[in-house]
C-alpha cells in the first residue's frame, strides 16, 4: 500500500483481507457469467442467500448486491411474509403466526415457503375461508393444490333427516 498524506490507496496488485482473513470477492473482481446470472435468478425463489452464495463460491454481499443491480427487491423474493399471506387469505396475521406454531406452515428467513403454502393448501384446506375469497385469490389458490370444497371427495356432505315418529 501507498500512503499519501494520511491518505490510504489500495495498490491494484494487492490483495485484501476482510474481517474473518478471507480475500473478499470485489478483489478479486471476477464478473459474473450469464450461467451464474441465471442460476442465481432461478434459485432466488426459493433457495436463503447464504445457500445461492455457497452454491457459486460467491459471498453473501456479492449475491445481494447482483440480486439488486438485476433489478431485484430482495423483499419480495422466496415465499411470503406473514402480513401478505394473512391479507390474501382474508385470515388475521395472528391466525397465520398459530398455523406457523403448530407446523402447519415452515418458514426461512423469517418468510412462508411456497412448498410449505402448498402443502399447507392440499393438507388444511378447511382452514382456508375459500368461499370469501375473491375469484383471483381462488384461481392463485388452485395454482398451490388447493381443492375447492366442492370438488373434495374427502369431504361428505351432510344430509340432515328428520327422524319420523310414528304416532299410533
Amino acid at each position: 500500500m501507498a500512503a499519501f498524506a494520511n491518505v490510504t490507496v489500495r495498490l491494484p496488485d494487492e490483495t485484501s483481507r476482510n474481517r474473518r482473513g478471507t480475500i473478499s470477492s470485489w478483489t478479486r473482481g471476477r464478473p459474473w457469467t450469464r450461467e451464474e446470472e441465471e442460476s442465481l435468478v432461478d434459485a432466488a425463489s426459493n433457495q436463503t442467500i447464504l445457500e445461492i452464495a455457497h452454491a457459486l463460491g460467491r459471498s453473501e454481499a456479492s449475491v445481494r448486491l447482483k440480486l439488486r443491480g438485476l433489478g431485484y427487491n430482495l423483499s419480495d423474493l422466496a415465499g411470503f411474509k406473514v402480513k401478505d399471506l394473512a391479507a390474501l387469505l382474508g385470515v388475521t396475521i395472528r391466525q397465520v403466526r398459530r398455523w406457523r406454531q403448530k407446523g402447519y406452515l415452515r418458514g426461512r428467513n423469517g418468510r412462508i415457503t411456497e412448498e410449505s403454502f402448498s402443502k399447507f393448501c392440499r393438507a388444511h384446506a378447511d382452514k382456508i375461508p375459500y368461499s370469501a375469497l375473491a375469484w383471483d385469490a381462488k384461481v392463485w389458490l388452485r395454482g398451490f393444490g388447493y381443492r375447492p370444497p366442492e370438488t373434495r371427495p374427502d369431504r361428505p356432505s351432510i344430509v340432515i333427516m328428520r327422524r319420523e315418529t310414528s304416532r299410533v
